[in-house]
């Protein structure tokens, strides 16, 4: 029996598939080729995931089928990727940059959202590891320490010499006082005047960004 006609198909598909003796049959096939069935589910689940409400509407036997068939998947969601996965990863990341829409729609989604406490304890223990592979510091600079009156008198001295004039362009207003050798290298010289320079904030932020894009190269705009 031939029909040409796709509608006509169909319509004889679904008829030939509601039989009993059809049905008797493809269960008997199913358990005879418990293998294929798993890969049929695996692949059912994967086409119909997506839809909304899918997984509400199951029922407890057919979830049981379904985490059967995913046990041997390496594709599954949640499994831990490998090193060579996770460079390429970061690789192909490197330099994207988000639209400001995007970067507002992140903002709304994570405002107000609350982190718990095993997921903090787990963000601090990956730091530490992080610190410990990487290396820290021999001395720390803390925010506390551009408040005291050694560092507020330093300053003023700093910028008394200069005129209360940037050294870089020339401009009055909003200075700050930079220092040639690093904070926390040389203790000694953190307060003597001489390792002080008056400057705007931008010649600040731009000599800071020539001092690490030189240290990469292994040079450096100041003396060490």
């Amino acid at each position: 029996m031939t029909i040409k006609d796709p509608t006509k198909q169909k319509e004889y598909l679904k008829e030939y598939h509601q039989r009993p003796e059809v049905k008797q049959r493809q269960k008997e096939w199913w358990k005879n080729h418990p293998d294929k069935k798993k890969e049929y589910d695996r692949r059912y689940y994967l086409k119909h995931r997506k839809l909304k409400g899918y997984r509400k509407n199951l029922t407890e036997e057919h979830k049981k089928i379904l985490s059967e068939a995913l046990k041997g998947n390496k594709n599954r969601l949640g499994k831990p990727k490998s090193l060579e996965e996770r460079r390429k990863i970061s690789k192909s990341r490197k330099g994207m940059k988000f639209s400001k829409k995007h970067r507002e729609n992140l903002s709304k989604a994570l405002n107000g959202r609350k982190i718990l406490k095993k997921v903090r304890k787990k963000m601090s223990k990956g730091q530490i590891k992080r610190w410990d592979k990487i290396g820290r510091k021999p001395v720390k600079r803390y925010k506390h320490t551009t408040g005291t009156v050694e560092y507020k008198n330093w300053r003023t001295k700093v910028f008394e010499r200069d005129s209360y004039t940037c050294r870089g362009c020339g401009e009055k207003g909003y200075l700050e006082a930079h220092h040639l050798k690093r904070w926390w290298r040389y203790k000694e010289v953190r307060f003597d005047v001489s390792n002080g320079i008056t400057l705007c904030k931008k010649c600040h932020r731009l000599i800071h960004w020539v001092n690490s894009q030189r240290r990469k190269h292994g040079k450096t705009f100041h003396k060490k």
